[in-house]
C-alpha cells in the first residue's frame, strides 16, 4: 500500500498528474483510466469521503464559473466535499495493479509542485500574479524610506554647515559703510595733523 497527503486545494491538479506519472512509468492510455478507476482511492482525512476518478477529472476541467455538482463546487472551492466537514487534506492511495505506486505517487507530486510553482513564480515577462505584486509593492516601499531617510541627513548636514537654503533659510544681513551727515569733528591737533591721523566718524547702514 502507498499512499500519500494532498491538499484539498491541490485536488484539481491530481488527475492530470497521476496520468502523466503512468504514462511515464510506460502504461497506455486505456490502462491508466482503468487503474484510476480501479486502483486508485482519494479519501478525505477527517470524514473518510472519497472522490471518484471521474470526479476528479470534471474537477480539472471545471471553469472559474462553477461546477454543476455542489460536491465538486466545494471541492474546487478548497472546501470537503462533505459540507459540514472541516478538514482540508485528503489522502490518496493505491495498492495493486502490478504498479510501482511509490515512484509514481513520487513522480505525481513532484508534477504537481512544479505546477504550483509555476503558478506561483512566473518569468519577469509573464503575467503578474500576488505573490510577485507583492514583492514589487514592498520593493517600492523600502526605496520610498531609503530615499527619505537619505533626504533628511543631507538637510540637517546642510543645516548645521551653515549653508543657505533658498526659501528656508532667513536671508544674510549686509554691512556697507558709507558717508553720512554726522556733526563736523572738531579739528586736529598741530600733532595729529604731523601724525596724518585722523577721528572722523564713520556711519553704518544695514541692508
Amino acid at each position: 500500500m502507498a499512499e500519500f497527503q494532498v491538499r484539498v486545494v491541490e485536488l484539481p491538479g491530481l488527475h492530470s498528474a497521476l496520468g502523466r506519472a503512468l504514462g511515464e512509468a510506460g502504461e497506455g492510455a486505456p490502462r491508466i483510466r482503468e487503474l484510476l478507476e480501479q486502483s486508485v482511492r482519494v479519501c478525505c482525512v477527517g470524514c473518510g469521503i472519497t472522490v471518484t476518478a471521474d470526479e476528479l477529472e470534471a474537477l480539472a476541467l471545471a471553469t472559474e464559473s462553477g461546477t454543476p455538482s455542489p460536491r465538486l463546487e466545494r471541492l474546487r472551492l478548497g472546501y470537503c466535499a462533505r459540507n459540514g466537514c472541516d478538514s482540508r487534506f485528503y489522502i490518496v492511495s493505491a495498492g495493486t495493479g502490478m504498479v510501482g505506486w511509490p515512484t509514481v505517487f513520487r513522480r505525481t507530486k513532484e508534477l504537481m509542485s512544479s505546477k504550483a510553482d509555476a503558478e506561483t513564480e512566473p518569468t519577469e515577462s509573464g503575467p503578474a500574479t500576488p505573490a510577485r505584486t507583492f514583492r514589487q509593492q514592498w520593493r517600492r516601499v523600502q526605496l520610498a524610506v531609503l530615499g527619505s531617510v537619505v533626504a533628511v541627513v543631507l538637510l540637517a548636514w546642510w543645516w548645521r554647515s551653515g549653508a543657505r537654503i533658498p526659501g528656508i533659510s532667513p536671508r544674510a544681513r549686509q554691512f556697507i559703510v558709507a558717508p553720512g551727515d554726522s556733526p563736523a569733528a572738531p579739528a586736529p591737533s598741530e600733532g595729529q595733523q604731523r601724525r596724518g591721523a585722523t577721528n572722523a566718524p564713520r556711519n553704518f547702514q544695514v541692508r
